[in-house]
């Protein structure tokens, strides 16, 4: 099983904002699959996205990863995450979420301490 979930909150200056939220609405309205929710709005006057992924197997999240790190390459001032994990990752980290941090125009991953190992953590 393949779980993806991240949220970014736009905080830049206007025309750079603009920017961004572009990117971003473009991304969500190409076609990124089934079981794949997105979500962009403004929220209290800050536009916020969201990214819900559940298949049954990974297919292509290199999507998510992009974005995120084209937005990290136009504003230091966004900040989000996203908590991945896929039970057959040859990576080695098939039973831990992968955690993605985007703050000070970076996007890298940190590790995750919340739901990792997946077992013992929160399965059996």
């Amino acid at each position: 099983m393949f779980e993806c979930y991240g949220w970014v909150s736009v905080n830049e200056d206007g025309k750079t904002a603009s920017n961004i939220i572009s990117i971003i609405e473009n991304t969500f309205d190409k076609d990124i699959g089934l079981n794949t929710h997105t979500l962009g709005r403004y929220m209290n006057g800050t536009y916020k996205a969201s990214i819900m992924i559940n298949n049954n197997h990974a297919g292509n999240w290199n999507w998510v990863k992009n974005l995120y790190e084209t937005i990290a390459g136009k504003s230091n001032f966004s900040y989000g995450i996203v908590f991945f994990n896929n039970d057959k990752d040859i990576n080695g980290f098939e039973n831990e979420f992968q955690t993605w941090v985007l703050k000070r125009g970076v996007f890298a991953r940190e590790k995750d301490h919340h739901l990792s190992p997946r077992n013992p953590t929160i399965e059996d």
